[in-house]
């Protein structure tokens, strides 16, 4: 079964498209207007086309390694440099910030000496006063002996001061611990999230779960290409993931195929990404940091269980997100504008509804990360013992999640629910609470438009014709 499958016409540029070769995977080369669209001088015998024996040839099989490790390589460095905008993008998301309300000391310039006197008198003042009320404390109260007092009160006063202070020190300790793992940003800018991270939990802190979400991507685009590899086939159109929309016979079915497979492989890979949340969220010193070790300490086939409270959130979640994706393509396909007959408009308009996408995402994708932290904290019926976390572990503060809608209202309005004696109360949050309102729930539109944006004009700078990218930085 061939993947490429025949197109249709290319339009006044004469390009050829998107076709997987053993000669640089996809490389495109320009060709003349005559020239036909998937011929074998273009891209060389695609992968697709070879026979079983041909696949051990030495120079095809050198020529499929070698592009496999280059792709690998630019994957993996790609997600090296987008990972902590992503850690960053769900810290956000997911956390609760407080603004910092403490005084600013400054220092005062003039009058120095004055104010220094001023100050040394005033401390010997108090000084002064308060030997005196020693002094007067001390010839007011009588100390009397102990024979005087009741056995009882003297044995019972040491047990109840011992036992407030080692439930005083017990407190005390655990708040430190929990102050030294939660990040404290000075405000919630990327940059300042970032800064904070690396203060706390040095270089680690912003490469969290990096192989976790190499290894994620790289299963999921796998999942992909195999069922549109197989479903294309079937209903009779070009692999959708290899061959631009323009080039099908019906849009329709490619859109459909694209949101199939991408909802279909998410959902399937769901436990790989609450691990992946697990590693984010919680504090790269403590618990559990090995994918391995993880994997290895779940119950058999549970790496292909979705969880049935998240089955929902995470089936509307894909779903915007795939059709976010990839509708800008399938819209402008069907008003006849392509990157062949008016390459400028089709990359402006799609950069347009790309931006129009990244704002519909972003709300669905911040309640599903609450979701996910939600179930990893409480959920201990279907969750392995591995996988869990504490919110001890955590270098945020959960922000809470009341239900997959319900949240979304409770952090617009800057409230949250109370239950109290049997009734459903709403209150306000602190007023110091920072991640609250509109903007709680569109973290990371920074980092989205500044992706789609350069990629825009990284097409313009080179003339492309091809379609935009989000660029991975």
């Amino acid at each position: 079964m061939q993947r490429g499958g025949s197109s249709s016409n290319v339009g006044s540029g004469g390009f050829a498209d998107s076709r997987v070769g053993i000669h640089g995977f996809g490389s495109r080369v320009k060709a003349p207007a005559n020239a036909p669209i998937l011929s074998k001088e273009l891209y060389g015998k695609s992968v697709s086309d070879l026979e079983w024996n041909e696949f051990f040839d030495i120079s095809n099989l050198k020529s499929v390694l070698l592009t496999l490790t280059k792709r690998f390589i630019r994957g993996w460095f790609k997600c090296i440099i987008s990972q902590p905008f992503d850690v960053v993008r769900i810290l956000l998301q997911v956390g609760s910030f407080r603004k910092n309300d403490y005084p600013t000391l400054k220092p005062i310039r003039q009058n120095n000496k004055i104010i220094t006197e001023e100050a040394l008198d005033d401390t010997e003042q108090l000084s002064s006063e308060s030997d005196s009320d020693v002094e007067g404390r001390d010839a007011y109260f009588v100390n009397e002996s102990p024979s005087k007092l009741r056995d009882s009160r003297i044995e019972r006063l040491p047990s109840r001061r011992a036992s407030s202070s080692s439930r005083q020190v017990k407190l005390e300790n655990e708040r430190s611990k929990r102050v030294n793992v939660v990040i404290e940003p000075e405000s919630l800018n990327t940059f300042d999230m970032i800064s904070s991270l690396l203060a706390k939990e040095g270089p680690r802190g912003i490469l969290k779960a990096v192989n976790t979400t190499f290894l994620m991507n790289t299963v999921q685009y796998t999942i992909e290409s195999w069922i549109t590899g197989f479903i294309s086939g079937i209903v009779g159109i070009p692999d959708p993931l290899f061959v631009d929309m323009i080039h099908s016979p019906n849009a329709n079915w490619s859109l459909i195929l694209s949101i199939f497979s991408n909802v279909f492989a998410s959902l399937l890979l769901s436990q790989l990404s609450l691990i992946r949340t697990r590693f984010i969220v919680t504090t790269s010193s403590r618990g559990c940091r090995s994918f391995k070790e993880i994997l290895w300490n779940i119950p058999r086939f549970h790496i292909f269980n979705v969880p049935r409270s998240l089955l929902i959130p995470s089936i509307i979640t894909h779903f915007i997100k795939s059709f976010t994706t990839h509708y800008p393509e399938y819209l402008l396909t069907t008003m006849k504008i392509n990157k062949y007959n008016n390459p400028y408009v089709f990359n402006m308009f799609s950069v347009i509804l790309k931006i129009i996408g990244l704002f519909m995402r972003l709300p669905f994708e911040t309640l599903f990360a609450r979701a996910q932290v939600n179930y990893l904290l409480t959920n201990k019926d279907e969750l392995p013992e591995a996988m869990r976390i504490d919110k001890e572990d955590m270098c945020i503060e959960f922000g809470g999640y009341y239900g997959y809608l319900s949240t979304l209202y409770y952090l617009i309005a800057g409230s949250r629910p109370l239950t109290y004696e049997g009734q459903s109360l709403e209150v306000d949050v602190d007023d110091l609470e920072e991640n609250r309102g509109i903007k709680a729930i569109f973290r990371g539109w920074k980092v989205g438009l500044l992706r789609l944006v350069s990629s825009y004009t990284l097409n313009l700078l080179r003339d492309d014709r091809y379609n935009i990218a989000e660029e991975k930085f």
